[in-house]
């Protein structure tokens, strides 16, 4: 987790939010809490690769918190389908405003020019 220390703190705090009285966490209302972050840490990866990533984040930090999962969590799927709609549309632009147009440019080959007989004799 030495790379997510970055979002430690983000995370804590969105889980203490979230928390219901039973000591339990849901993964969908976390994504909600935590949409602004996930979205702008997004880096061009696929997508199951980083939400994995985040979903061990979350596991990682409310198990150091002693919070329980809720059975259900993640079941809706809504905050996930939210991030994901977002994320397929920053890709998107993304990939858009990297790619560049390049031109080329014809220049005439001195190769192919013929050897005058004087060349010839020096050759």
């Amino acid at each position: 987790m030495s790379q997510d220390i970055n979002y430690v703190e983000s995370i804590i705090t969105a889980l203490q939010a979230t928390v219901n009285e039973d000591n339990e966490v849901d993964w969908d209302l976390f994504l909600i809490a935590e949409k602004e972050t996930i979205i702008n840490s997004y880096c061009g990866t696929h997508l199951n690769v980083f939400k994995g990533t985040w979903k061990r984040r979350f596991k990682e930090v409310a198990s150091r918190l002693n919070f329980r999962i809720k059975n259900d969590s993640g079941d809706t799927n809504n905050g996930q389908t939210l991030i994901c709609d977002e994320l397929k549309a920053k890709r998107k632009t993304s990939s858009i405003s990297a790619s560049t147009t390049t031109s080329t440019k014809s220049t005439k080959s001195v190769h192919n020019n013929s050897i005058n007989a004087d060349d010839k004799k020096r050759a």
